[in-house]
């Protein structure tokens, strides 16, 4: 997992971001129509990090002791459903939905598609 460091600098790879009516954004990161939602993504990286909040986005330890965010990794029992809809919940909460396709959006789908399938 990265850190929101990693993802700040992920960002300044050269790519060719331009803003209607302004023209290009020289560095996205650090642009005023930006760098607000960079911020919010950076915060939301990091927030894996903390002890207490780790347990809501991520599985727990694997065999190796790795952990993977719950948003891309496939459920397979009802407490698994539980787990990734509380942690949608909560990222939603925190940002108060304004993140336009969090990393969850994919499982927001895919939680419709198996509430369709056990129902």
């Amino acid at each position: 997992m990265r850190t929101g460091a990693d993802y700040r600098e992920s960002l300044r790879d050269g790519r060719n971001v331009w803003l209607t009516g302004e023209g290009p954004m020289e560095d996205v990161a650090t642009h005023l129509a930006a760098s607000a939602m960079v911020d919010e993504h950076v915060e939301c990286y990091d927030r894996h990090f903390d002890p207490e909040w780790r347990d809501v986005p991520l599985t727990w330890p694997d065999a190796s002791g790795q952990r993977h965010p719950l948003a891309l990794t496939p459920p397979k029992t009802s407490e698994d459903l539980r787990s990734l809809g509380k942690a949608i919940s909560t990222v939603n909460f925190i940002t108060g939905e304004n993140i336009t396709h969090i990393s969850s959006y994919g499982a927001l789908i895919t939680l419709g598609r198996l509430n369709a399938l056990m129902v």
